[in-house]
């Protein structure tokens, strides 16, 4: 007999399929569930280990967005990956401030930096004319070097580096003082001329007034900051003064005699003239200069010194 279609029910065929009827449109499926609302507290790195998570926050990877995230992760391994394989002997680890004494020290010797000041090797380094270095100034270098952690293969280089910039100053030093002391005597031969050995004398003698030795004139002869002329010029004219806080220029200044012969005519000279002599013996300061200037540029003794009780 044919389906009943009047009752609504829904009943199954003999293959257990569903009978058509006015509940159930022919071709639909079974109704789904609705979908379980997602968790609003849920994170994309939900399930890390927390261990995990504080390493990569450490390393500056920020986890707000897994595609920055990513990119961060595959840069730092990008550069990870230039020191994959590298041998443990090729890498340092930088000590921290709060690196212990052994590790620092183990450290800087990787670098090649010596325990020790004395074990810096300087016997290679020389002067240019090859001789050794002086104790002391290798001393100076060492602990130099030591302070400044250098290490051992640098300090020969930087030490002869020093040595030879020493030698052109001195070379230069020394090129200089020459010059000078070269214009020193073109000086006392052009100003001194025919007078130079009476006038040496007399620089000599008033060296000795205030009580400087020959052998200390001598030192300062050679020194370029005196030089030879500006020296035997200033006690000369200690030398010639007629008393000892009074110096005259001499004789090329004054227009007195320049030569030993000149002076013994002119003092000569004024001897003969009786109103000279008159002012001589009342003690005229002139006739009594021009008296003591002759008579030393003569005999090289001041008359002044030689009175004095």
């Amino acid at each position: 007999m044919p389906p009943d279609t009047t009752s609504g029910a829904v009943s199954a065929d003999a293959r257990g399929g569903v009978a058509s009827g006015p509940l159930a449109a022919p071709g639909a499926l079974p109704a789904q569930p609705p979908p379980a609302a997602p968790n609003a507290s849920a994170s994309w790195y939900d399930g890390v280990p927390t261990e995990t998570l504080g390493w990569l926050q450490n390393k500056g990877v920020e986890l707000a967005n897994p595609k920055d995230a990513l990119i961060r992760i595959a840069d730092q391994y990008r550069s990870a990956e230039r020191y994959i394989g590298v041998p443990a002997d090729q890498l340092l680890r930088i000590p921290q401030p709060n690196a212990s004494e052994a590790d620092r020290r183990a450290f800087l010797t990787r670098l090649g930096v010596p325990s020790t000041a004395a074990e810096y090797d300087l016997s290679t380094v020389k002067f240019s004319d090859g001789t050794d270095l002086d104790a002391d100034f290798v001393a100076v270098i060492q602990e130099a070097a030591a302070a400044a952690n250098m290490s051992k293969d640098k300090i020969a280089d930087f030490t002869t580096k020093l040595i030879r910039f020493d030698e052109r100053r001195e070379t230069s030093y020394r090129a200089s003082n020459d010059l000078r002391i070269q214009e020193q005597k073109a000086l006392m031969e052009r100003n001194w001329g025919v007078n130079k050995d009476f006038n040496l004398l007399q620089a000599m003698a008033g060296a000795r007034r205030l009580g400087i030795t020959d052998e200390m004139v001598n030192a300062l002869r050679e020194e370029p900051r005196w030089g030879e002329y500006n020296t035997l010029e200033f006690f000369r004219r200690i030398g010639a003064a007629t008393t000892e806080d009074t110096f005259v220029e001499g004789a090329q200044a004054t227009g007195a005699p320049t030569t030993l012969p000149g002076a013994q005519a002119e003092l000569n000279r004024l001897m003969a003239d009786d109103a000279w002599g008159r002012r001589l013996t009342a003690g005229d300061v002139e006739a009594r200069r021009q008296f003591e200037a002759l008579t030393q540029q003569i005999t090289g003794v001041n008359p002044a010194m030689e009175a004095a009780p």
